[in-house]
């Protein structure tokens, strides 16, 4: 690999570390990097065996699309001249970074894990700036992990190259006991908690009891998608559901309300026993159905993707239905509010409370691919 290589990727991250009012320390931290290391990448002394830690920093200094773009332009054929080069050897920065190490496997609370885990108790093994090579389907490249884990928007990157885009927002729902709010990774919309038992659901999870009026539940302060009509945007949320038989006919994982109505409800209905992606429309609400009856008390991944004016449902990454509806976008205003664990009627009194544990909420302004939602339901 030539200097110039090297160099002109760096010259590009100095730029672009110039333009932001962060220290390489700030950085650096919220990259999970060390700062000597950070230095290195933009002096060009090393080049980082994978382009991760590279999108990482450049989304954290306001990098456009364009120049995304060609840095991964730059990264690419320095990477490719490597081999080939006096520098052949993967330099790629002090042992902290290149070191591996061995985390515990999030699982599903109660004993019941992903479809395809090892099993409660494993480990995921995640290798820093891992060589393309040593990647399999369980690693996950730190550079997208870590910024999600910081707090800060950023694409995760997964073995096989499945990219999941930035959300708008999510809420891991992992917050201490007492806790009244609930803190959005992304970092906008925090939620205001209501009742809500943290940590009671195991694994992290939030407990919600269920109970309609002043029942537990997390809003925001306004609304987080744009949900008129020509809009696109996907709900991702983990719900473990205690009981077939609610009080209610309709309990709610995540909505959005639209003045007097209800733009999305992502929910379970009692008397088919179905998961349902439900909104308005002119004559009646409508509900893209699950084709398979939900399972009480276990972790189900539940995603809904409004593509415009298709409406799709998926249940732990499978496509359960979907149904075209040209009536069935209602705009958001100011004072509305996306809603975790229930919905809000028409007299801005919460309902539908969903009795059971919610994690991992995320939504998307845009519709994710099925590959896209399949990642997002693996465990990390």
């Amino acid at each position: 690999m030539t200097h110039a290589e090297i160099g002109s990727l760096a010259a590009l991250l100095k730029e672009l570390k110039d333009r932001t009012p962060h220290s390489y320390d700030a950085l650096a931290k919220r990259l999970r990097i060390s700062t000597s290391t950070l230095h290195r990448y933009c002096s060009g002394a090393t080049l980082p065996a994978d382009y991760a830690p590279i999108e990482g920093f450049a989304r954290l200094c306001k990098a456009t699309p364009g120049e995304l773009d060609e840095l991964h332009r730059r990264w690419a054929r320095a990477n490719a001249l490597r081999a080939t080069s006096a520098l052949a050897a993967p330099v790629t920065g002090d042992a902290e970074t290149d070191s591996r190490r061995t985390v515990p496997l999030a699982d599903r609370p109660d004993g019941a894990v992903p479809p395809g885990s090892p099993g409660r108790g494993a480990s995921l093994q995640i290798w820093r700036n891992a060589p393309r090579g040593h990647l399999t389907r369980r690693t996950v490249v730190l550079g997208g992990l870590a910024l999600v884990a910081g707090g800060i928007p950023a694409g995760i990157w997964l073995a096989d190259s499945t990219r999941v885009p930035e959300p708008v927002a999510a809420w891991p729902l992992d917050e201490r006991p007492g806790a009244k709010i609930a803190k959005d990774a992304a970092g906008s919309y925090d939620g205001t908690a209501a009742a809500v038992g943290w940590g009671a659901g195991s694994d992290g999870a939030a407990r919600f009891d269920g109970l309609d009026g002043l029942g537990s539940r997390v809003t925001t302060a306004g609304p987080v998608l744009k949900t008129g009509q020509g809009h696109s945007y996907t709900v991702s949320a983990w719900a473990w559901l205690d009981t077939l038989t609610p009080a209610s006919d309709f309990v709610t994982v995540v909505s959005q309300s639209a003045g007097s109505l209800t733009a999305f409800y992502l929910q379970y209905w009692k008397n088919p026993n179905r998961w349902a992606f439900s909104g308005p429309s002119t004559s009646a609400e409508f509900r893209v159905l699950s084709s398979i009856k939900a399972a009480p008390r276990r972790w189900t991944h539940l995603v809904g993707v409004r593509d415009r004016d298709m409406w799709t449902l998926y249940v732990d990454g499978k496509q359960m239905g979907s149904a075209e509806v040209e009536d069935g976008a209602r705009s958001e205003s100011s004072a509305d509010q996306l809603i975790i664990g229930g919905a809000r009627d028409d007299g801005h009194l919460y309902t539908d409370l969903f009795p059971g544990s919610i994690k991992n909420v995320q939504v998307f302004d845009q519709a994710l691919t099925l590959d896209e939602i399949k990642a997002l339901g693996r465990p990390r």
